[in-house]
């Protein structure tokens, strides 16, 4: 009979257990949520207004840490607004051209590329009758 009293009181108590560590769970989620939402929120509503983004602001949007972004308007690698020497600037245009430079074709652009250039430099070298 004892047995199983202990048996259902440490079954009652792990059940209970359980259910805390759902609601930690659950809670802890909310609050990753909750954090996450106002920068989330703050680019959205800069990005649709059209105002220029900060260097948090920017940073966020292409994924890199603020030290870097800041290496990189230092070296001139990137364009920015600075204006009265004091917080920089970027405008999403400017950030889009960055990371959309550099592009590099795919083979099939290459072979399309070729064949054309080729089909060009043939009609040009055949004599005109």
């Amino acid at each position: 009979m004892k047995i199983r009293i202990i048996t259902y009181v440490i079954d009652n108590y792990l059940h209970a257990l359980l259910k805390v560590c759902d609601i930690i769970r659950v809670k802890a989620t909310e609050n990753i949520v909750k954090q996450d939402k106002p920068e989330t929120e703050m680019l959205h509503s800069s990005q649709s207004s059209g105002r220029p983004l900060d260097l948090d602001e920017a940073a966020v949007y292409l994924h890199y840490s603020p030290k870097y972004l800041y290496r990189l308007t230092h070296e001139g690698r990137i364009a920015f607004y600075k204006p009265e020497g004091g917080k920089l600037f970027f405008t999403k245009e400017d950030l889009d051209k960055f990371v959309l430079r550099n592009r590099h074709a795919a083979d099939f652009e290459l072979r399309d590329n070729a064949d054309q250039k080729i089909f060009e430099l043939s009609s040009m070298a055949r004599p005109k009758t």
